[in-house]
C-alpha cells in the first residue's frame, strides 16, 4: 500500500508540474493573474509560477523528510520510543503518505482553479465545484483515516 501510494505521490507532483507549466505557457502574455472572481487580488505569472513552485517543492520535500525519518526509527517495546510497534509506525508511514498525496492533489486543484479563471473564454466555475472541492476533501479524508484506522 505503501509503494502505490508513493506511486502516486511521484504522479501527481508530475500533474501538477503539468498543469503548472501549462498556466504558465497559457498566461505568459498576461501580466497579472487575477487569484479571485472580483480581482481585488493580482499577482505577476512570473511571481506566481515560481512562488507555487517554492512552496510546493518545500512542501513535498518536508513529507519526503518525515517519511524517510519515520522508516528509520526503531520500534521500543518497552513504551519508551516513538512507536511501540511495526504495525504502528507502517501505520504512521501510510498515513504521512496520503497526506503528501491529498496536499499535493489540494496544489492541482487551486491551479487549475486559477486557470479556469484567468481564461479568456467564460467558464461558468460553478460548473467546476469539484475540482475548486476535491482539494480540501482530500486533505479533510487524509485527516480522517487515522481515526477510522485501528490502533492495536
Amino acid at each position: 500500500m505503501v509503494k502505490l501510494l508513493k506511486f502516486l505521490r511521484v504522479f501527481s507532483i508530475l500533474v501538477f508540474l503539468a498543469a503548472l507549466l501549462i498556466v504558465y505557457a497559457y498566461f505568459h502574455d498576461q501580466r497579472n493573474l487575477q487569484l479571485n472572481p472580483a480581482w481585488e487580488h493580482k499577482v505577476g505569472i512570473e511571481m506566481f509560477f515560481y512562488t507555487s513552485l517554492l512552496i510546493f517543492s518545500l512542501f513535498n520535500i518536508l513529507m519526503l523528510m518525515i517519511s524517510r525519518l519515520t522508516v528509520s526509527v526503531g520500534v521500543s517495546a518497552g513504551g519508551g520510543g516513538l512507536f511501540k510497534s511495526d504495525e504502528r509506525k507502517q501505520f504512521f508511514v501510510l498515513w504521512v503518505e496520503s497526506f503528501a498525496l491529498a496536499l499535493n492533489v489540494a496544489f492541482i486543484s487551486i491551479i487549475a482553479y486559477i486557470g479556469f479563471l484567468n481564461s479568456p473564454a467564460e467558464y461558468n466555475l460553478k460548473t467546476y465545484t469539484l475540482i475548486i472541492y476535491l482539494g480540501p476533501l482530500a486533505i479533510l479524508f487524509s485527516l480522517i483515516i487515522p481515526l477510522l484506522g485501528k490502533w492495536k
